[in-house]
């Protein structure tokens, strides 16, 4: 499996990247060894995967990152290429995946949203129409229930058009920002 280091300010003259650093074995602990790999991008392992993306978002989107693979074994300069390619290519990808969700998203919380439209109109024609039986004390419950759940089934949709689709646009800035990560890769033997 691999390792990771703590983060760590660059005392270079990129002093103000924050290099997040993995360590692993060889080339094979980056990529996903069950046989499902479809495409290049989907070939990044889950736990690799899942690592940079909960590390880029501990830093906001303005900071600058850079990604440190130390690889005990050697490697070639093919190696190397392989890894630029897959977690780019990966990170790519999740950005294509996240703004179709996104997309699908919103096109079904707009129709909730027009449903739920029509479903508080209808309440309150009901409403409306029991308003001459208020004197029926039951009817007066009804009457103020189904105002309630009007307004109550358009909560969801509306909800989500204000603020969910910001939780995933998001993740999808912290994805692009992964798409770009310069990354280096060198060998343990090389290191202090």
């Amino acid at each position: 499996m691999f390792k990771t280091n703590e983060s760590r300010v660059l005392e270079r003259e990129d002093k103000d990247i924050i290099e997040l650093n993995i360590i692993i074995k060889n080339i094979d602990d980056l990529l996903k060894n069950d046989g499902s790999i479809a495409s290049i991008e989907e070939g990044l392992s889950k736990p690799i995967e899942d690592y940079l993306f909960k590390a880029v978002k501990c830093y906001p989107i303005s900071q600058k990152l850079k990604l440190l693979i130390i690889i005990k074994e050697s490697h070639t300069q093919r190696d190397e290429d392989e890894i630029y390619k897959v977690i780019h290519s990966h990170f790519y990808y999740k950005v294509k995946v996240t703004q179709i969700y996104l997309k699908e998203q919103f096109r079904q919380w707009e129709i909730n949203f027009f449903i739920g439209i029509l479903f508080l109109i209808l309440c309150l024609i009901i409403g409306g129409i029991l308003e001459k039986f208020t004197h029926i004390g039951v009817i007066k419950i009804i009457k103020e229930s189904l105002l309630i759940i009007g307004w109550v089934a358009l909560w969801e949709p509306v909800s989500f058009i204000l603020f969910g689709w910001r939780v995933i646009n998001r993740d999808k800035q912290y994805y692009k920002k992964l798409c770009n990560i310069p990354i280096e890769v060198i060998e343990k033997r090389f290191i202090k």
